[in-house]
């Protein structure tokens, strides 16, 4: 005779009722981001993405921040023992993938959502061709990704990747957000 056990009765109950009431996905995420392999001029370009956790408290000071510093060689916030910690590095080059993907099972999420209390990842992009520094999300190479499944546009049950685009022009969020 098959029986159910009453935990998983219990924890099918709870699926259900998350479903039915909006449930939103909390972090980690798969982050993934994929480079417009279609466009001759970033083919032909190495480029590095930093991927980076960040608290409520240093958000102000990542989106305020020149990306053309932060690009200059030995910039501490990306060559100190606790900037690379925080950070993952992608590069984009002929012959790699044209997609990466910090996978939600990655552990670096416990460094940034335990550690480092992230509630935002940067996504910063060296594109040497875009000069002018604009302050957030408004310059092209910076993407800032809130970690509150409650932002985000989920479009199905198990729905948990944030895919960023790679464009000559600059990052593009391919995921909507809700507006705060």
């Amino acid at each position: 005779m098959n029986t159910i056990r009453p935990a998983a009765m219990a924890a099918g109950a709870l699926c259900l009722a998350a479903m039915f009431a909006g449930c939103h996905p909390s972090p980690p995420y798969n982050i993934e981001v994929r480079i417009d392999e279609k466009d001759p001029r970033l083919a032909a370009q190495s480029i590095e993405v930093n991927i980076i956790a960040v608290g409520e408290d240093e958000l102000p000071t990542w989106e305020q921040m020149s990306v053309n510093k932060y690009w200059k060689p030995n910039n501490p916030l990306r060559s100190s023992p606790d900037a690379s910690s925080m950070m993952r590095l992608m590069t984009f080059a002929r012959g790699q993938s044209p997609v990466q993907i910090i996978s939600r099972k990655d552990e670096i999420w416990d460094r940034w959502l335990k550690q480092r209390g992230a509630t935002h990842v940067v996504v910063l992009a060296y594109l040497p061709w875009i000069t002018e520094d604009q302050p957030g999300s408004a310059d092209q190479r910076r993407a800032i990704l809130p970690l509150s499944g409650k932002r985000w546009k989920w479009s199905g049950w198990g729905d948990r990747t944030i895919p960023i685009k790679l464009l000559h022009r600059g990052l593009v969020i391919e995921k909507e957000l809700k507006p705060e």
